[in-house]
């Protein structure tokens, strides 16, 4: 993975990133040329520019940011539409929010949509990846300096 940082490529090799492979970009939409885009391909490529717009941001406003930033932007840019089901949007839509009845709970609501589902997902992945360090006899850094 290519101009990806260190820790946003360990976090691409967990179960929570590579299910995404299976999710199609178009959800329910076929017989296109894009038909093949997935919703892990997106979201490496939303890191990839997430990471290299915070950073051009770094290198113009070096006592504003710090290289750490640059990672939690590419972190969250990788990660954004972790939690997305089979079928893409269809999913959220058709299934949960007309399918689901509304708890009045806030926190158990918030599950109905992608979003709070991706944010869901980034203690998992972390884990994940301390699991694949814990392997190596190697450490997660998480944008401290290495």
């Amino acid at each position: 993975m290519e101009h990806l940082g260190r820790d946003a490529e360990l976090i691409c090799r967990t179960k929570v990133m590579q299910r995404l492979k299976n999710v199609c970009q178009l959800g329910n939409i076929r017989g296109t040329d894009l038909e093949s885009s997935n919703r892990f391909d997106h979201c490496v490529g939303t890191a990839r520019l997430a990471r290299i717009m915070a950073q051009a941001l770094l290198d113009k406003h070096p006592t504003r940011l710090t290289p750490r930033d640059v990672l939690r932007v590419e972190i969250a840019g990788l990660m954004h539409d972790a939690g997305h089901g089979p079928l893409s949007h269809t999913y959220d839509y058709q299934f949960v929010r007309d399918d689901v009845p509304k708890t009045g709970d806030e926190v158990k609501d918030a599950w109905r949509d992608h979003e709070m589902r991706s944010v869901a997902m980034v203690p998992i992945a972390v884990a994940q990846v301390k699991g694949f360090l814990a392997d190596e006899d190697d450490e997660i850094h998480f944008g401290d300096e290495h």
